[in-house]
């Protein structure tokens, strides 16, 4: 079964998850945050947006959209993708 997700930059995280609460809730519970007054950015991120990328042979960076990363990518549960340093 084939479960349908979405990509968020959440502040400065990018987070692979069904829902933005899904999102917002995976990005505070990994920094040991239960819950915050703070104002949190959070927008979904189109899988035909470019980024630059880490290579996974760790020499230099690679320009592909963020559909292209996914290329074969199951999604089961929410997780982290990638950050802004």
């Amino acid at each position: 079964m084939t479960i349908a997700y979405s990509i968020f930059k959440v502040n400065e995280d990018y987070i692979l998850a069904e829902t933005e609460n899904q999102a917002v809730r995976f990005h505070l519970e990994s920094q040991g945050i239960l819950a915050t007054s703070e104002e949190i950015d959070v927008a979904v991120v189109p899988f035909d947006r470019s980024g630059r990328f880490e290579r996974m042979d760790g020499h230099g960076y690679d320009e592909v959209t963020f559909g292209e990363l996914l290329k074969g990518f199951v999604y089961t549960v929410p997780q982290l993708l990638c950050w802004n340093d």
